[in-house]
C-alpha cells in the first residue's frame, strides 16, 4: 500500500495539471475581424473602410488603436478610446 500511494499522487497531480493547462488555453480573448472597402461613386476612390471586430473568446478585450497605411505610404494610428 505504501508503494502505490506516491503513484496515485503523481497521477492526480498530472490530471490536475492537464485540466489547468486546458482551461488556461481555452480562457483567452479571440478576435474575429471582417473588413470591406467602399468606393466613392463619383471619384472611384476608396472613401470608406468598414471594420467589424468581434470578441469570440472568453476574456474581455479592448481595441485601443486603429492602424493602417495610406496610399502615399503614410502610417496612421487613430486612438479609439474616445470614439465609444
Amino acid at each position: 500500500m505504501e508503494e502505490i500511494l506516491p503513484i496515485i499522487a503523481i497521477v492526480i497531480s498530472a490530471i490536475s495539471l492537464s485540466v489547468s493547462m486546458f482551461l488556461a488555453i481555452r480562457d483567452r480573448g479571440i478576435v474575429k475581424t471582417e473588413s470591406m472597402a467602399y468606393k466613392n461613386s463619383s471619384t472611384e476612390e476608396y472613401a470608406v473602410v468598414y471594420l467589424k471586430v468581434v470578441n469570440v473568446g472568453r476574456r474581455p478585450i479592448t481595441l485601443r488603436y486603429l492602424w493602417g497605411i495610406m496610399k502615399a505610404a503614410i502610417h496612421m494610428a487613430a486612438p479609439l478610446a474616445m470614439a465609444l
